[in-house]
């Protein structure tokens, strides 16, 4: 997220609270995320005023609503600074607030275009800032990475950074 939000440019602008959306979430992914290195992270990365982190994130995994009842250690729904709360859902049939960013982490625009195309076009027109990550490899983007650009280039996004390497991604 930090790594996106810094390829940004115009840099971003935050204040002391940054909510973040985690669209198309899923149980077993981001909901055993530890969010918990977000607030230092961005501090790392020059966006010093944020104090707080708001992230919800939103999905339609069956568990996703109360991913605590899957198998495994779960990290905490909040740590010092930072907040996390799980909608099951389709994004643009919520109804959330605004967010400073969206996030998409790896998801499959090219497998769920009806659904992704209402929700993209509900980002773009209330004018969040989203990145978007795929998987990839060290020879070659995967097939989620490659249709990327494509596929929201169709639904209409303004690239202020397009299709990027992040040098933090493990190979996929």
């Amino acid at each position: 997220i930090v790594y996106g939000m810094l390829a940004v440019h115009p840099r971003m602008k935050l204040g002391k609270t940054v909510r973040i959306h985690c669209i198309g979430a899923t149980a077993d992914f981001e909901g055993f995320a530890d969010w918990e290195q977000l607030l230092p992270l961005l501090a790392a990365g020059g966006f010093n005023t944020v104090a707080d982190v708001d992230i919800t994130c939103v999905g339609l995994d069956d568990a996703f609503a109360a991913p605590w009842l899957l198998d495994g250690p779960r990290p905490p729904a909040s740590a010092d600074g930072v907040t996390v709360r799980w909608i099951r859902g389709l994004y643009h049939d919520i109804g959330m607030a605004r967010p400073d960013v969206a996030v998409l982490s790896h998801p499959g625009l090219h497998a769920y275009l009806d659904m992704w195309h209402l929700t993209m076009g509900h980002l773009f027109d209330i004018g969040v800032p989203v990145i978007v990550a795929g998987h990839s490899n060290f020879y070659a983007y995967s097939h989620d990475a490659a249709y990327q650009d494509v596929t929201l280039a169709a639904f209409g996004a303004f690239f202020v950074q397009r299709l990027i390497w992040n040098p933090f991604c493990q190979a996929y």
